[in-house]
């Protein structure tokens, strides 16, 4: 009976932690996602989409002539900060109530209570990176060898999520899933003199014989 019970709890123990590290995987594959997202923000920081101070974007949302473009363009800038910088306490809500936020309320808040964290917080150059660490508790006396070994796995575990998650981004950008590109290019140009040696990227949906869409 006890040769039994201790067979019996060391299945528990191994279908407890299989199932522990199917939810973890699930978890990072999330995280991965929301990260190679926030890469695109990082790099549409530092390029002409981005209204970078209150003139511009006050004149970046009066040029938008629906209110569906205002609001999809703010929703953007709040995003930029933050998934992109992780400033998730700046977040703001699309809608209340069942009914939506405006533009003009969108802008509102980007404009007052975002837009000036530019100036008191550091603007980071590689989105964070949310993984499961140990909490930190009070400590007496030195680090043991245990804690030591812990915060070196983390920081390995932390460049490995790095590293998957652009390459996971540029998976995703090769599926046409997501177009770093699009959310970088800034505002429609004038079809005019102006337009003379541009390159314009269109992206393009082909159907193979076998009825799978791959994008091009």
């Amino acid at each position: 009976m006890r040769n039994a019970e201790k067979i019996a709890l060391d299945r528990q123990k191994v279908a407890k932690k299989n199932k522990n590290d199917m939810l973890r995987a699930k978890k990072m594959i999330a995280a991965q996602r929301k990260y190679a997202n926030a890469l695109t923000f990082i790099d549409m920081y530092h390029s002409n989409a981005c209204w970078s101070t209150l003139t511009i974007a006050r004149r970046r949302f009066s040029e938008l002539t629906s209110e569906t473009a205002r609001k999809e363009a703010v929703k953007d800038q709040i995003r930029l900060r933050v998934i992109g910088f992780g400033w998730s306490d700046l977040h703001h809500p699309w809608s209340k109530d069942g009914a939506d936020y405006s533009g003009n309320d969108l802008l509102d808040h980007l404009i007052k209570e975002i837009i000036p964290q530019q100036k008191k917080r550091d603007i980071p150059e590689a989105p964070p990176v949310d993984l499961p660490s140990r909490g930190d508790r009070v400590q007496l006396g030195t680090q043991t060898k245990d804690v030591e070994l812990l915060d070196k796995r983390y920081a390995k575990e932390e460049a490995n999520f790095r590293v998957e998650g652009a390459a996971l981004r540029d998976d995703l950008e090769d599926n046409g899933e997501v177009d770093k590109y699009k959310k970088m290019q800034g505002k429609m140009p004038k079809r005019d003199e102006q337009l003379i040696g541009m390159r314009i990227e269109q992206l393009w949906v082909f159907t193979e014989e076998d009825g799978a869409k791959v994008p091009e």
